[in-house]
């Protein structure tokens, strides 16, 4: 549940890690495909995937930039990437774990409320997901 909460709160951050994705693969592509024009990356849509192994840090191995120019672009695309991660993985983390204190407190009060409310809890079935309780519903 929390995770869910915590996407949904980042679908902004989501959405720019996408189209700053689709961007950065299009031209990182583009310029592969005009240095290794002549060689293994010869076609628009080979170095589009390149772009997007190479920017994921895969890299499967299965096309390599020959020239010395192919080469330079191939490291700023992976380095692009990683620079991508890097700065919006935090963000995602941040909002789950914001959630996840959330979560945390309301299911987890202190034990004198615990003790106070022992009576009538136990003729209650506990509810499991305690963060419908404090978070909207998303329907």
């Amino acid at each position: 549940m929390v995770l869910r909460y915590s996407l949904l709160s980042s679908l902004k951050e989501l959405l720019i890690l996408l189209i700053y994705t689709l961007i950065a693969v299009n031209v990182f592509a583009n310029f592969i495909h005009l240095a290794e024009e002549k060689y293994d990356i010869g076609t628009i849509p080979k170095a589009w995937y390149f772009g997007i192994v190479t920017m994921t840090t895969v890299g499967y191995g299965d096309l390599q930039p020959i020239s010395t120019v192919g080469r330079f672009f191939a490291s700023i695309g992976a380095l692009s990437g990683i620079i991508l991660v890097a700065l919006i993985v935090p963000i995602i983390v941040n909002n789950y774990m914001s959630l996840y204190q959330v979560a945390n407190f309301v299911c987890h009060r202190s034990s004198a409320e615990k003790i106070a409310k022992k009576k009538e809890t136990s003729k209650k079935k506990k509810n499991p997901y305690c963060l419908q309780k404090i978070l909207p519903s998303s329907k």
